[in-house]
């Protein structure tokens, strides 16, 4: 045997060594849900559609993402045949299919914040005109969550979800924040102190049972508690003085 023949035999040795006691080791680390992504919709996943009425190009999920990145090729893209292929996904879908067992959130801002819409599982249907190419992330939700309050009976909630009605918005607000800017749009607030007083007892109680009890949703899924009207209590953010 040749000396450059026994050196390819001895590396050809290490290398099915390694990949017998390891398998992986010899590949790049990638994203979680990296080997399930193909652009195909498939059971399973949460999709995110470049265009409306789940058109366009696919970008494909398994699990929950907190920030897709905004630059090649690093960024979650959509990786699917259609308009939009190649494009970071960031602020760039339209429209969804819900192929998990579970609750997916849609999210206005990086890692769960901001306003959001929710697609129950085997929903699809187009983001809302908050979210149409503003999604920024989404979450995977377990059934514990989604419409559950922090308040008990024997404490106030912290914050209580109002649904803006006249622009399709669920809005988590401070429980105190959302207080202030009911009561001067229920009360007259020329009334006397004591008067006032009792007013904002009165929007409290009825926030926090709302808080407690509501079974709430909109047409697509989004849970609330009360609504920003006069179907429940006028708030209006910044009215309060």
């Amino acid at each position: 045997m040749s000396t450059r023949t026994a050196r390819l035999v001895a590396r050809l040795t290490a290398a099915t060594a390694a990949m017998a006691l390891g398998g992986a080791v010899l590949l790049p680390a990638s994203p979680a849900s990296a080997a399930s992504r193909n652009g195909v919709c498939e059971s399973g996943e949460f999709c995110y559609y470049y265009n409306s009425n789940n058109a366009g190009s696919v970008s494909d999920f398994t699990g929950s993402i907190a920030d897709y990145g905004t630059t090649q090729p690093s960024c979650y893209d959509f990786k699917g045949t259609g308009n939009g292929k190649g494009k970071c996904i960031k602020n760039e879908a339209a429209s969804v299919w819900n192929r998990s067992s579970k609750t997916v959130r849609v999210y206005y801002n990086s890692n769960y914040g901001g306003t959001y819409q929710d697609f129950k599982a085997g929903a699809k249907g187009n983001l809302n005109s908050s979210l149409k190419n503003q999604n920024a992330s989404h979450k995977f939700l377990s059934s514990a969550t989604g419409c559950k309050t922090d308040g008990t009976n024997s404490k106030l909630p912290t914050t209580i979800l109002v649904y803006r009605v006249s622009l399709n918005r669920v809005d988590r607000v401070s429980f105190k924040t959302y207080v202030k800017n009911v009561l001067p749009n229920e009360w007259i607030t020329s009334w006397p102190s004591e008067s006032l007083k009792a007013g904002a007892m009165a929007v409290k109680s009825y926030g926090w049972y709302w808080a407690l009890h509501s079974t709430r949703k909109t047409s697509d899924g989004r849970c609330f508690d009360v609504y920003d009207t006069t179907s429940s209590q006028v708030y209006k953010p910044g009215s309060a003085s």
